[in-house]
C-alpha cells in the first residue's frame, strides 16, 4: 500500500504586505509537515501554488527550503508542479531551484512534438507512478489538455495525475474556467489538484481538492476550514482522509449599515467589538449597505484599536457599503482574480476587432500578454533590461 499526503495552494509569501498576517502561510506549511512526518507517509504531492510568486522573497525561500529538507531527512519524498502563481512564462520558477538542490522532484515533466504533449512518468520507491500538467494563468493549460497524448493511461498503476485546474463536472461555477473531467487522463487511482480554494474529493472519479494551507483572502479567512488530504492507495480504490490544518480561531463581526450614519456605524462596530473575546483570533469587520452619508466618514479606527486591545492577532474589514448616490459595482462571489479577470475579458472579447482569431482564439491571447505582462522582476535585473524582456516576451506572444 502506498501512503501519501496530498497539499496544494500553499500560497508561501502570500500576506507578505500585511505584517499582521505574514508568518501564517509558513507557520501552516510547518504545521502540516510535522503533520506528514507523524503520520508516516511515503512522499508528499504538491499540487501547485507553492509559492504565490514566481520569484519569492529570500526568507520565505528558507522557510520553504527547511521544510522540504525536514521531509527529506524523515525519508518523506516531495513531488510538485507549478501552479498558476508560482508558473513562470520563462521557466525560471523556484520549484527548478529545489528540484536542483535535491529536495523535491517537479513530476510536470513535459514534452511537445508535432501538437502532442507527452508526459513522463516518475517512479516513487513506493511503487507509485506519478505524472502531471502545470498551471497556468488564465487557465492557459487547457491547450496541453486538448493535445494530450493518451498513452499515459496504458501505464500500469497505481499512478497518480497531478494537476491545477479546476474541473467544471465539481467545482460548478469555478470550475467554468477550467477544464472538463473528460480531459483528464483515464484510469488514473488518483487525480491530485489544486487551483480552487475549496476542499473536495469525489469518491467516484477519485478527484481531489485539498483547499488552501491558509486563507488567501477576506472571504476564506471567513470561512476558514484549511487542511489536507492523506491518502491511502492500493490496487483497487483509495481512502482519503483530511487533516486540518487551523493555526487560530475567526471572529466575525456583520453590521448592518442600512439607512445609518457614519457616525451610527462607528458606534455598533465598537459596541460589537466590546462583546467579543478576540483573544488570539482573527477579526474580521463586514460592513454592508447603504449609508446615509459620506463613504469617508466612515471612522473604524476606533474600534480596530480596541480589536487589538483585547488580543486580536489581526483585524481585517470588508466594507460593501454605498450611498444613495452611488452604484454599487456587483462582483461574483468566490471568484478568484483570476477568474474575475476571464469573466471580463469573455465578456469583452466579442468587441476586440480580432475575427480571424475567433472569440476562444482571442480570449487566449488575451490572457497570455497579461500573463507575460504580469512577470516580475528579477533580483538585480535593471528596469531597462525587465521592460525589453517584457516588450521582446509582448512580441513573441503576438508573433511579431
Amino acid at each position: 500500500m502506498v501512503k501519501f499526503a496530498h497539499l496544494s495552494d500553499i500560497h508561501l509569501g502570500a500576506w507578505n504586505s500585511h505584517p499582521d498576517l505574514r508568518e501564517y502561510p509558513l507557520r501552516a506549511w510547518e504545521t502540516a509537515v510535522s503533520a506528514c512526518i507523524t503520520e508516516g507517509v511515503d512522499f508528499v504531492v504538491i499540487a501547485g501554488d507553492f509559492f504565490d510568486t514566481s520569484l519569492p522573497p529570500i526568507d520565505v525561500m528558507r522557510k520553504a527550503a527547511s521544510g522540504l529538507r525536514r521531509l527529506k531527512e524523515a525519508g518523506v519524498r516531495a513531488y510538485a508542479i507549478a501552479g498558476s502563481h508560482d508558473f513562470s512564462p520563462t521557466g525560471k520558477s523556484m520549484l527548478n531551484v529545489l528540484e536542483d538542490a535535491g529536495l523535491l522532484t517537479n513530476v510536470a515533466k513535459i514534452s511537445e512534438n508535432n501538437g502532442s504533449v507527452s508526459l513522463e512518468f516518475t517512479h516513487d520507491p513506493s511503487g507509485a507512478k506519478l505524472c502531471g500538467i502545470i498551471g497556468r494563468r488564465g487557465a492557459l493549460e487547457h491547450s496541453y489538455f486538448e493535445s494530450l497524448d493518451r498513452s499515459i493511461e496504458k501505464e500500469r498503476g497505481p499512478k497518480i495525475f497531478v494537476f491545477h485546474s479546476a474541473v467544471s463536472e465539481i467545482n460548478g461555477m469555478e470550475g467554468q474556467f477550467g477544464i472538463s473531467a473528460e480531459m483528464l487522463p483515464r484510469d488514473f487511482d488518483y487525480y491530485a489538484s489544486g487551483h480552487v480554494h475549496r476542499a473536495h474529493y469525489d469518491e467516484r472519479t477519485r478527484i481531489a481538492f485539498p483547499g488552501p494551507l491558509f486563507p488567501a483572502d477576506f472571504q476564506e479567512l471567513e470561512n476558514y476550514d484549511s487542511g489536507f488530504y492523506i491518502v491511502n492507495l492500493d490496487s483497487n480504490l483509495s481512502a482519503v482522509k483530511r487533516v486540518p490544518v487551523n493555526l487560530c480561531g475567526v471572529s466575525v463581526l456583520k453590521i448592518d449599515a442600512n439607512g445609518k450614519t457614519p457616525e451610527q456605524v462607528r458606534k455598533e462596530a465598537e459596541q460589537a467589538v466590546a462583546r467579543e473575546n478576540l483573544e488570539g483570533r482573527i477579526l474580521l469587520l463586514k460592513i454592508e449597505g447603504t449609508i446615509e452619508g459620506r463613504l469617508t466618514d466612515i471612522n473604524l479606527k476606533p474600534a480596530i484599536a480596541a480589536a487589538t486591545g483585547k488580543g486580536a492577532v489581526s483585524v481585517k474589514k470588508s466594507l460593501k457599503v454605498t450611498t444613495r448616490d452611488i452604484e454599487q459595482t456587483q462582483v461574483r462571489e468566490n471568484a478568484s482574480i483570476e477568474d474575475m479577470e476571464r469573466e471580463i475579458i469573455t465578456k469583452n472579447s466579442g468587441k476586440m476587432k480580432l475575427t480571424w482569431l475567433g472569440k476562444e482564439g482571442t480570449e487566449r491571447l488575451v490572457m497570455e500578454l497579461m500573463a507575460r505582462l504580469q512577470e516580475e522582476k528579477q533580483e538585480d535585473e535593471s528596469e531597462k533590461s525587465y521592460a525589453e524582456r517584457i516588450k521582446s516576451s509582448g512580441r513573441k506572444v503576438l508573433g511579431i
